[in-house]
């Protein structure tokens, strides 16, 4: 667990923050591949967007209702877009990469309550085990980011609880 934790905090910043990119592009292709009925997907995305998605889809297939059908694309991209907006602005104000985690918690959640109330497949391992991935990139970045935040308010390095002489050196 402590080499999870400690490291380099501004590589380990940049690493969430990739990961974040990486999930936001994977989840709008998964999008895209869904509308084009291609019966593909990554498995290192989002949830909400593609569930979003879905329902309109089925909406549309059940009742025949069109409104949905609009809305619920366009709000699984608004998800997807504040991702990015997430990714874009944790350059300059690092506190977003915490906005990025809850917005994947609250995914999580969803995924969990999705993959047991309809039913739990085998390919539900894989995609329980990437969003652990996900997760612990994205809490990674937000130790980062908190370590880093310590330094810059002037607190000295060797006071920061978990650090390592690694890191109390390289500063």
């Amino acid at each position: 667990m402590n080499k999870f934790l400690n490291g380099n905090p501004e590589l380990k910043f940049s690493r969430a923050r990739s990961t974040l990119l990486s999930v936001v592009i994977f989840t709008a292709v998964n999008l895209i591949m869904t509308a084009l009925e291609t019966g593909y997907f990554f498995l290192f995305s989002a949830t909400v967007p593609l569930a979003l998605f879905a329902f309109g889809q089925s909406m549309f297939a059940d009742v025949g209702i069109a409104l949905p059908t609009i809305v619920a694309p366009a709000l699984a991209f608004g998800v997807i877009a504040l991702y990015f907006i997430c990714w874009l602005l944790s350059k300059r104000r690092r506190v977003f990469i915490l906005v990025a985690l809850i917005l994947f918690v609250i995914d999580c959640a969803l995924f969990a309550v999705i993959t047991f109330t309809f039913g739990f497949e085998i390919i539900d391992t894989i995609n329980i085990a990437i969003h652990v991935i996900i997760l612990c990139s994205l809490i990674s970045g937000v130790v980062a980011w908190t370590r880093l935040r310590r330094v810059s308010c002037g607190e000295p390095a060797a006071e920061a609880p978990n650090m390592s002489k690694y890191d109390v050196e390289q500063r």
